[in-house]
């Protein structure tokens, strides 16, 4: 399985993260014209997605899922610490820049218990993705650490 298969499913390519002196986690963003007309991914602010992070060879590294695709990539990957950002900022420092693919999903929204929630099945469908994967592969993705 590599990036083809994913995007044979309808994942888009969305943007290649990349060593960077810029900032000071030492990647950046780089959105791709084709996908994104605003360079801060705004458009993509609030919209649930799974992604899948690939390298130039079309292996897949990562398979994920966001409530907010802008902030996922825009702010969390790019700048904030934590386990799984320090290990794929390690890696496109240490190693390759990464592209990513999404495939975004509609949100919900129903009343529960008096209560407006939105929900989406981003998760749902991330574990089912993971599952397959290694069912294929005998193995998760190099960068996804499990399975939930």
């Amino acid at each position: 399985m590599n990036i083809k298969y994913y995007e044979e499913k309808g994942f888009k390519p969305h943007c290649t993260m990349m060593p960077s002196n810029r900032y000071r986690q030492g990647i950046d963003i780089k959105y791709h014209d084709d996908n994104v007309h605003d360079t801060r991914g705004r458009q993509f602010e609030g919209m649930p997605a799974v992604y899948v992070l690939a390298n130039k060879d079309g292996e897949v590294l990562k398979v994920g899922q966001t409530y907010n695709v802008r902030d996922r990539f825009y702010s969390q990957y790019k700048s904030t610490v934590n386990a799984t950002n320090d290990r794929i900022r390690e890696h496109i420092r240490g190693k390759e820049e990464i592209l990513v693919y999404v495939y975004t999903m509609p949100k919900f929204q129903s009343t529960v218990l008096g209560y407006e929630v939105k929900t989406s099945y981003t998760a749902g469908l991330e574990e089912a993705l993971l599952k397959e994967f290694k069912k294929v592969r005998k193995e998760l993705p190099v960068l996804n650490t499990m399975i939930k």
